[in-house]
Parts: C-alpha cells; structure tokens; sequence
C-alpha cells in the first residue's frame, strides 16, 4: 500500500535528521510547551505543480522548511507555536483535502512570500475551494504585498478568500477589486476591515465592467468594514452576482433589497423593522434567499412574515426564492400557520417565473408540514416552477403521499427534494411518476434534434427506458410517429428482421 502511494504521488518530501537541524530550524520547530516534541522537518525535493501532488495525509502533522527561513507547519493546534513569534495561521479547503496550517518565520516579510508561495500552488480539482485565515497572528498583513495578494487570487480564482481578521491597505483593496475574475470574498465576525473604511475599494468596484462574483459579509452593523456611505455606494453596483449580508440595523435594515444584485442572501432582523414599512418595500433581485429573525417580545411575531409574503406577491418578478424563518420562541397557531401557507401560495401564483422554491432550512418551532397540501395545490398550474425543496416530505401529515402524488400528476415540470436533494418519494408509485414526468419533458427535446440523430436517439429511448411500459411508449410515439415509420419504411431487406425486432418491443 505504501509503495502504491508513493508512486501514485511520487517523492516530493525528504526529512530532515534530527541530529541535521541548524540552530535556526530549531528554534523556529520550538512549541510554546516546552513539555511538547517539536514536529518533524522536511525539505522539499522538487516543486509541486498541483496542490494535490502530494500525499499530504501521509505524513500527518509535519513541516516544510523553505530558503527564507519559514516553515510551513501542518498542525490542527493552532497555539503549538509561541504568540510572540512571526506567524500566520489559516485553513485550506479543497475538494477532499483540508489543511490546517501555521507558517511560522523570523520576519513578516518572509512570512508573506511563503504564503505566497504556498497559496499560489493551483488547486487540479475544479471545486471551488476556500482559503480561511482564521484568527489575528502575530502577522502585519501590509507586509503582504500588492503584487503578491494578485498572485494568490489569480493562481486560484475559483477559490474563495474567507477573512476573520486583518486590516486591508488602499492598494490591497484595490488588488482585491480589480481582478479580471470574479473573485468570491467572505468576511465574518468583523474580521476584515479596510484602513478608508472601503472607499478605495468600492471606488474600483464602480469602475468594472465585468462580473465581480461572491460577496459575502457575515458582520453586524457595527463590524462592517464600510462605512455606511460605502455600504449604500456597494449595493447600487450591478456587478455582484451574489450579495451575502448579516441583518443590519436602523435604517440600514431593508436597505439591502434595494441592491442590484443578481442573488442576495440576506438576514433580516424583524425587530428593526416597522411591519407597515414593508408594503412599499422594493426589492431589486430576482434570487432572494431571506431569512427572517422574528421578534421574541412580539405577540404577533408571525404578522411580520405574512406581510414580507404579501409584498412578494405584489412584486411578482421572483425566479428563485429560499424563505426561512428564526428565533421562534413559540410555535405558530394553526391559524397563523394557515395564513402563512395561503400567503405563499400566493407568492407562487403570482409570480409566473419561479422556478425554485426552497423551503429546506426550518426551526424548532416553525414547520410547513400540516399546510403544505395547500401550498402544493398552488403549485399545480404553475408552468415555470421546476423545483420545490423541503427538509423533509411531511409523511405524518401524509403518510400515503397524495399531496405529492396530485401534484405530479398535475403539473409534470416539478421535481421536490428533501434537504439532501434527494427526490421525495414513497417507493415505486411515486418513482413511476417521475420516470413518466421525465419522459414526457424528454421527448419534445427529442424533436429538437437534427433528423440525423432523432433515429438512433428515439430507437434508444424505446428499446431501452419505454418498450416495457405501455403508457411510456404510447407517450414516446406520440411525439416521434414520423421516426416509426422510417425506421419501418426505409429499411432494407438485410434490415427487415431489426425493424420487426423493434416492432415487436413495442
């Protein structure tokens, strides 16, 4: 086993003997427990080209020592290391590979062209990794040059620059906003914050042309790194495909509705909000994914939603909605919980280009399931909605499924999910409705195709998916009769047995 490993990720690393060690690697492998063994040392042989060159679950926690007088530590601990030493602490997640890592060096300079370095080696896999650093080091982050942060984000565009600490210079800003890639930004707990309060960064940012990407501020108001002119300057950009926010407070609170975003996610807080300021809401995106933290000192809590829903339905330009409700601190009464359903109901019906409802994300004391009958009946003549997905199927309510059952049987564009994104199903009977549902979107598409490949494709279809199933093949040929009568009138005697070979599987 170890022999296949190693030729499958060859020889990359090489330890170092203990007995080998300068004063300085030394010093730089010394715990900040005395009582603890320093980590092995290794050098590298040669340069990875991917990340995933090497075998790192092969040698468990360890360090690289690199020329400049750094390591590269791979440690889940991220206080092995004395605090008064120059480090930098981060995680790095890539699709089936997580590492938690600490570069330690004698200099802030150093540290940061080892970073560089390190964070610059391409990911192969094509899932969108993320970079975290994860708390303040004993690091001064200017020490990261321009040239440097440009380096890191375009190595790796995909992956996502996750920050809970550090203050950004005007220049790193504006690296951060002037790439020629979407770049995917997230900032948590206050954790980021510009030496201009933004302004050099949304300053680019009006100068873009191109897609910006991710944005993503999991900050209350107070820990915003803009300030509030910036915030509002940020959210008439056209340029962000998705705007991920934390509630805000005052009169910032239904401010980000307004953005010109093509997605947004966003927490809302009710009790920042009058109930009557939200039937002149406008809200700007057609991709809302809302969560709304309801009032605990509010006995009509659940009034707030219902209005929200309302205006949804005013609005009517919706094409994707996630609708969550928190911080319940009673459940709702059936008549609130009814109220809230035929509101929704409402929200599918008058808006004609949904096509996803998610409803997936549900609290302790909130639950859709005794009224998602009539939550399904809404979506019954709705021609754009496609997908509809829940935590769970309700099977306590319904435990023989005719909720579900009707609703396929009436509108056959709908697939409903379970958090898992599995298909909601009872077994074969709900199955057989969606292999039906499947075939029927399937072969008008089928038409679609040049008269060269429409032969082969329907023979396909019947011989392998629809010849053992009446209704199946009945709703195949009704589409494809004039495909039947070639493959009959056409063939050659050499091919006359295959016709009626074809014949008879029908």
């Amino acid at each position: 086993m170890e022999t296949a490993r190693k030729r499958k990720h060859g020889v990359f690393l090489e330890l170092i003997p203990p007995d080998q060690l300068s004063a300085q690697q030394k010093a730089l492998l010394q715990p900040s427990d005395p009582q603890r063994k320093p980590l092995p040392l290794y050098r590298l042989l040669r340069e990875p080209t991917y990340l995933q060159d090497i075998d790192w679950y092969q040698y468990r926690d360890f360090c690289i020592y690199r020329e400049n007088g750094t390591t590269i530590s791979l440690c889940h601990d991220r206080d092995f290391y004395p605090p008064t030493r120059r480090s930098l602490s981060f995680w790095l997640h890539e699709d089936g590979l997580y590492l938690s890592c600490i570069i330690v060096g004698t200099t802030d300079a150093a540290v940061a062209e080892t970073a560089t370095y390190f964070w610059s080696i391409p990911s192969r896999d094509t899932f969108p990794g993320r970079l975290h650093l994860r708390h303040k080091c004993p690091f001064e982050f200017r020490a990261l040059e321009p040239e440097q942060l440009a380096q890191i984000l375009d190595a790796n565009p995909r992956r996502c620059l996750d920050i809970s600490a550090y203050t950004f210079t005007v220049q790193q800003s504006m690296v951060l906003a002037t790439r020629p890639h979407p770049v995917r930004l997230r900032v948590v707990h206050g954790g980021l914050a510009f030496e201009d309060d933004g302004t050099a960064f949304v300053d680019a940012l009006e100068q873009r042309q191109a897609s910006y990407g991710e944005l993503d501020i999991e900050c209350n108001t107070d820990g915003m790194p803009f300030s509030r002119n910036n915030l509002r300057r940020l959210l008439q950009l056209d340029i962000l495909d998705r705007l991920i926010l934390s509630p805000l407070a005052g009169e910032l609170a239904l401010l980000p509705f307004s953005a010109k975003v093509k997605a947004l996610d966003y927490s809302l807080d009710a009790s920042f909000v009058n109930v009557e300021d939200l039937r002149t809401l406008q809200i700007v995106t057609k991709d809302l994914n809302v969560k709304i933290y309801l009032d605990d000192d509010d006995e009509f809590a659940y009034d707030f939603p219902l209005a929200f829903l309302d205006r949804l339905a005013e609005l009517g330009h919706l094409e994707k909605l996630e609708f969550v409700l928190d911080n319940c601190s009673h459940a709702a009464r059936l008549d609130e919980l009814e109220a809230l359903a035929e509101a929704l109901a409402r929200v599918i019906r008058n808006n004609p280009n949904l096509t996803c409802l998610n409803l997936s994300e549900q609290y302790m004391y909130f639950d859709w399931s005794p009224c998602l009958g009539d939550v399904f009946e809404a979506m019954e003549e709705h021609e754009g909605l496609r997908k509809v997905i829940l935590k769970e199927y309700p099977k306590d309510e319904d435990p023989g499924y005719r909720w579900l059952e009707k609703l396929l049987m009436r509108n056959r564009n709908i697939v409903v999910l379970d958090s898992y994104r599995r298909k909601c199903t009872d077994g074969s009977r709900i199955n057989k409705l969606y292999a039906l549902n499947a075939l029927y979107n399937g072969s008008p598409k089928l038409v679609k195709e040049s008269a060269s490949l429409r032969p082969p494709l329907v023979t396909e279809a019947l011989m392998e998916n629809a010849s053992e199933n009446f209704v199946h093949t009945a709703l195949l040929l009704s589409y494809h009769t004039d495909i039947l009568n070639e493959l009959l009138s056409c063939a050659s005697l050499d091919n006359v047995a295959g016709a009626w070979e074809i014949r008879d599987a029908l």
